[in-house]
């Protein structure tokens, strides 16, 4: 009698637990059309701002800026291999800089936004160590794009102990090893 007791409290045991994960389980599959196209991870998905900030390896600050260069940006020109197109991105940090800039943009700022940082593509030609700009996006800190200004590339001489010296290390490198990285 004690042993059928057990069985069926063992079995109502284990059908509230099968029906339970079942329904505590349930996951959205809108859109999925295959199995394949299931994402298994135990890592949380990262969000725009933390998929934002892997993009850029930092460089170095100063009392100006805060300087770092896109890793996946690194590649040679298509009209001429000789010349790396890097970009770079400047996080202003000098309040009378910042000032100055918000003057300039004020009519595009809303509120509280300001001035916050600038993206640049440097083109290097490594032949010669010369760099231009190639192109340039200025941001508010809400992320509001306040400018994009076109540039006829014009390579002058790469200046000592810069952002430009600092970043044709990093695409010298590539241009001769294919590594976006200066291992040392």
């Amino acid at each position: 009698m004690n042993k059928h007791i057990f069985l069926l409290l063992g079995a109502l045991t284990l059908s509230a637990l099968l029906t339970s994960s079942a329904a505590a389980e349930k996951v959205d599959v809108t859109g999925i059309q295959s199995p394949s196209e299931w994402e298994i991870s135990m890592q949380p998905k990262p969000s725009a701002k933390e998929i934002e900030a892997a993009r850029w390896h930092d460089l170095y600050t100063n009392k100006t800026a805060s300087y770092s260069y896109e890793e996946a940006s690194l590649r040679p020109d298509d009209k001429d291999p000789d010349i790396i197109l890097v970009n770079t991105r400047t996080i202003y940090l000098d309040s009378a800089l910042i000032a100055e800039q918000n003057k300039k943009f004020a009519a595009q700022l809303n509120g509280a936004d300001r001035v916050a940082y600038s993206e640049i593509c440097l083109a290097f030609r490594i032949s010669d160590h010369t760099d231009a700009i190639d192109r340039s996006k200025i941001f508010s800190h809400d992320g509001k794009l306040l400018a994009a200004p076109n540039y006829e590339r014009q390579f002058k001489p790469i200046p000592e102990k810069t952002l430009a010296a600092t970043v044709y290390e990093i695409a010298e490198n590539f241009a001769s090893t294919g590594r976006t990285r200066i291992i040392n």
